[in-house]
């Protein structure tokens, strides 16, 4: 797999299967555009707000006002 295609990020973020090493700045925009492109702006936002804060939990990264999801 292309580390950065969108598509597979978008299914890896979901499934909460993306390693942290490889869970990147630019991994998190292709994820978002993956799922902008599937699911359209709205959906997609609602989407990452679920899905990143369960990939950082599964990580062992806590989401709080200064790590994780903020």
């Amino acid at each position: 797999m292309d580390d950065l295609d969108p598509d597979a990020l978008a299914d890896e973020l979901l499934a909460c299967a993306i390693p942290q090493p490889a869970w990147t700045h630019a991994a998190h925009v292709a994820a978002g555009y993956g799922l902008v492109r599937r699911l359209g702006p709205d959906a997609a936002l609602a989407a990452l707000r679920t899905a990143i804060p369960l990939l950082n939990e599964s990580h062992g990264v806590p989401n709080s006002d200064d790590d994780g999801y903020h």
